[in-house]
């Protein structure tokens, strides 16, 4: 399945002064999750305007050994709120090998 591209303005995360992407085409972005508060807020700017997205994840840790130290878990992933579209949450355990948790349309 082919997958649309969005030129994305800006995207931003509430609480950082780090722009996550600036005028870029993309079919996908990663979002960082917060490991301290367990919601994120996100501003998407493209050429269909601002929108914004608000996830909520439960916190867990597990500890892998005393040389590499804890590991963050994130699980239960769903959003509180949302301007898209449309917003489908396909999986709600974030892992690596899988390349799609969320699914917005514009």
């Amino acid at each position: 399945m082919e997958r649309d591209t969005l030129l994305l303005s800006r995207l931003t995360a509430l609480g950082s002064d780090s722009v996550l992407h600036d005028q870029d085409t993309v079919t996908s972005v990663q979002l960082p999750l917060d490991p301290q508060l367990g919601q994120a807020t996100y501003y998407f700017e493209s050429q269909y305007g601002r929108d914004t997205l608000v996830l909520s994840y439960k916190l867990g840790a597990r500890l892998i050994s005393e040389n590499c130290g804890v590991e963050i878990l994130y699980s239960q992933i769903d959003y509180i709120s949302q301007t898209f579209d449309s917003l489908s949450v396909v999986n709600q355990v974030p892992i690596e090998d899988i390349t799609e948790d969320i699914q917005v349309y514009n």
